[in-house]
């Protein structure tokens, strides 16, 4: 099954859509850093996409990751991935057409979001709460904390080195 996902909108004008890009499967999220837009990308792992012509933007470069890409973050030259069973994947992207791994930690059982600040990975985990992890040395992850917040955890976002985590609301 394939997926057409638009990812060029023109704010101004609410109903135009510039340009779009299939993605070939459900498309989790898109971080855009000048011309280029990072996709998590389901089970297609991390793609990235040259978005500097918005009428037609095209993937330039991929990485498979283990389990489903949920979320990604970019930091500069790296971009961070919470790929569910596969947990943080950390990558390269300096060259966006060949995106390299460097390194990964595994100990989310269920890494659904991810936000990075200050040599930290902020990631939260479906079931287990939120994991702060080292990554100044992104080769070799270090998991330095680890909050317990019940099941639910489904987005995060950094500020201030403060952590925002949204849950979904238990039925």
């Amino acid at each position: 099954r394939r997926t057409r996902a638009a990812l060029v909108l023109d704010v101004g004008n609410r109903r135009a859509i510039l340009g779009s890009l299939d993605t070939e499967a459900a498309l989790a999220q898109v971080v855009v850093v000048g011309h280029k837009a990072y996709l998590a990308n389901n089970r297609r792992g991390l793609q990235v996409a040259d978005v500097s012509n918005p009428k037609r933007p095209t993937i330039i470069g991929s990485s498979r990751l283990p389990g489903v890409s949920f979320d990604v973050a970019v930091a500069g030259d790296i971009a961070y991935v919470a790929a569910g069973e596969g947990g943080l994947q950390i990558n390269d992207i300096s060259d966006p057409t060949r995106v390299v791994g460097l390194g990964s930690l595994t100990a989310p059982r269920t890494a659904i979001g991810v936000a990075v600040a200050h040599g930290y990975a902020y990631v939260v985990d479906f079931e287990q709460g939120l994991f702060v992890v080292d990554v100044r040395n992104p080769r070799a992850p270090v998991l330095v904390a680890r909050l317990c917040l019940g099941k639910g955890g489904w987005g995060i976002a950094e500020e201030s080195s403060r952590a925002f985590v949204a849950k979904k609301r238990r039925k």
